[in-house]
């Protein structure tokens, strides 16, 4: 339904600097902006298909938060929780006003921020894959503020999960 509404005035600005970019303008030189590196890199990278890349880069963090939520739920509550977080997180972030279809930082960080807790969280069962696991969720939480800076959140959170378990969890040196 918005594939064909106009970019938003971020939406666009972050697009002319990707452009910019793209063209061989040196990034916060010749090509500026104020936001972080790995937000311009997401729109540099989708700028390639133009507006329309943007709306698809927009469509991948909906989905990639979508399946964080319901791989966090699986791993607190079960299958119940699954349907229950995924229903309401999109029925939820579709909500014009919160402009749920508009490539802003708060929804491509949340989809870093949230793969990383899901990660933690399975992390947190064991399992073979469990030091993947955690490596993974480290990482996709620590580049949700490269992103936007205010989701530092996920890094709180990603402490309250991990520092508990860390000493039996992890191999000793």
């Amino acid at each position: 339904r918005f594939a064909e509404v106009p970019l938003t005035a971020d939406e666009g600005g972050y697009g002319v600097v990707a452009g910019r970019w793209a063209d061989g303008a040196t990034l916060y030189g010749d090509a500026w902006v104020d936001r972080p590196q790995a937000l311009v890199l997401l729109y540099r990278i989708a700028w390639e298909g133009g507006p329309a890349g943007i709306r698809v880069l927009a469509l991948v963090a909906t989905i990639a938060t979508a399946v964080g939520v319901g791989w966090a739920a699986r791993s607190l509550g079960g299958r119940n929780a699954v349907i229950a977080a995924v229903g309401l997180y999109l029925l939820v972030s579709s909500a014009p006003r919160l402009e749920g279809w508009a490539a802003n930082g708060e929804l491509l960080a949340g989809a870093f921020a949230t793969l990383g807790i899901a990660s933690l969280l399975a992390w947190r069962r064991g399992g073979r894959v469990s030091p993947v696991l955690l490596a993974a969720g480290m990482v996709l939480v620590s580049t949700a503020p490269l992103v936007k800076q205010s989701a530092v959140e996920g890094l709180a959170v990603a402490a309250v999960l991990v520092i508990p378990h860390a000493r039996s969890r992890l191999p000793a040196f």
